[in-house]
């Protein structure tokens, strides 16, 4: 079956995609990562003052860091956002075969995904904020804040809900068009990459205490990274 779109045009786009997992992995590094204190860079530093399943947002490393810089990092998951949304075009494309609706799925899911952890992205600047806030209150007035800190740890991890099924979803639609479709453009080896398993890694970092703050907090992004890059080896190889 002859591709909807140029083959050329899909790669361009998985490379715009690609683009968007840089860009929002710089901001990551931007938004969060300790100029100072060695300490602050590890992994357990990661999951308990920047996660937001650790209990020490109130004392947050990110207190350290400049506003400015904070919110720089912050307001350039949204515009990731859209590089990632570009990226996930070509994904249908490159995916559509006999039908749409599983191509569809796929693309719809992990835009969805990424728009959502776009905007929990973002939201991470309130833990610098808050936590400088409470670094300069009196104990006496720091309590309020640190009712504060709790609310925000809730809805970032509320947030965090709501990216799961259209990750899913869009994973698994991608993993069956992939190994169960016969024009798809991506081979069956492309599968290991789908955004949906750096999850388990993720949940193995933090049970280790391991890998340190720039993949524990990046890894979400270094992992996309290699997804649209295994996608434009793979419909290079294919259009040969």
């Amino acid at each position: 079956m002859v591709p909807l779109l140029d083959p050329n045009v899909i790669r361009i786009l998985l490379a715009v995609g690609a683009l968007g997992a840089i860009l929002l992995f710089v901001a990551d590094i931007i938004l969060y990562y300790p100029s100072s204190n060695p300490q602050d860079r590890t992994a357990k530093s990661y999951f308990d003052k920047i996660d937001p399943g650790g209990s020490h947002l109130a004392e947050s490393s990110m207190k350290d860091i400049s506003r400015e810089r904070v919110m720089l990092g912050g307001v350039l998951g949204p515009v990731s956002a859209v590089l990632y949304g570009l990226g996930f075009v070509g994904l249908f494309f490159g995916l559509y075969s006999d039908g749409w609706i599983l191509p569809l799925t796929s693309a719809l899911g992990f835009t969805f995904l990424m728009t959502i952890a776009a905007v929990y992205h973002a939201l991470f600047a309130y833990t610098c904020f808050l936590s400088q806030q409470i670094a300069k209150a009196k104990k006496d007035d720091s309590k309020g804040l640190e009712e504060l800190v709790d609310i925000h740890r809730t809805y970032l991890k509320y947030i965090y809900k709501w990216c799961a099924v259209p990750g899913a979803l869009g994973s698994m639609a991608f993993i069956y068009c992939c190994l169960f479709t016969n024009n798809s453009l991506f081979a069956p080896w492309t599968v290991p990459f789908a955004p949906a398993f750096s999850a388990f890694l993720k949940k193995h970092l933090k049970k280790k205490s391991i890998g340190g703050l720039v993949l524990c907090g990046g890894l979400t992004n270094i992992w996309n990274l290699c997804f649209f890059s295994a996608l434009i080896v793979s419909i290079s190889a294919h259009c040969k």
